[in-house]
């Protein structure tokens, strides 16, 4: 496994599409937490709304692992590579395992890095006195991001294995996280438990959406379905 890996590694980092979108999701939260905080406030900034901002701006910045997570298993559709990949990784499912692995690893690595800039940076501009209580809720919402990040980006993976395009997968989890969910909502609570909308409360505290125990539990069971489906899609291809 630890081979398998090391092997996907190595492809991600030699696809562009990789690399850009993981250095441009590391600065979009960055960017989106200040932009937040400007329209909030031109000079003063208190310590929960600094954090609501950052934690917002996390939200929006899932975009860019959709593409980074879509583009770890796309990539091989698009590039024409999945007959190597398959005859140097026999085990599908191990093939799959690692993919999921990298992604997971990824995808906690760039929200941990960009979610904590954010949130200094916005100290930082307006000199903001963090308390105690303040600062551990913040970490605990940052792992709370942290996760929703990797079920998303492994979600990603996933339908773009599916659809055998990354193209789609960008696409259809984009286009909701950009808004559209919010758009259903307006129209049906069942839009609730979309994969992008069932951690909201991690982002924010609007109590209409569903609890962070029960928003995790959702996309987790999205996480499965669509890793199942993977899975599926991976032994049904045809690599003669």
């Amino acid at each position: 496994m630890r081979a398998a890996i090391a092997a996907e590694w190595v492809k991600f980092r030699s696809y562009p599409l990789c690399l850009i979108s993981c250095s441009v999701t590391v600065c979009l939260p960055f960017a989106l937490s200040l932009l937040l905080a400007r329209v909030q406030s031109d000079t003063k900034l208190t310590d929960q709304a600094a954090m609501y901002c950052c934690l917002r701006g996390m939200q929006l910045g899932q975009i860019g692992i959709v593409v980074v997570c879509a583009a770890i298993s796309g990539q091989e559709f698009h590039g024409s590579s999945m007959r190597t990949a398959f005859l140097a990784v026999p085990r599908r499912t191990k093939l799959l395992c690692a993919k999921l692995c990298l992604s997971a690893m990824v995808s906690g690595v760039v929200c941990l890095v960009s979610g904590s800039l954010g949130y200094i940076a916005l100290v930082t501009i307006y000199h903001i006195s963090i308390s105690q209580r303040i600062l551990t809720h913040a970490i605990v919402l940052q792992m709370g991001a942290c996760v929703s990040w990797i079920l998303v980006g492994c979600i990603a993976l996933c339908l773009s294995i599916v659809a055998r395009s990354l193209l789609v997968s960008i696409a259809v989890l984009g286009v909701l996280i950009a808004g559209a969910s919010q758009l259903l909502l307006m129209l049906t609570s069942i839009a609730k438990y979309l994969p992008d909308m069932a951690t909201m409360r991690v982002f924010t505290d609007d109590p209409t959406f569903l609890s962070p125990a029960a928003g995790f539990t959702v996309q987790l069971v999205w996480a499965i379905v669509m890793g199942g489906g993977a899975r599926s899609a991976y032994f049904k291809y045809d690599i003669r």
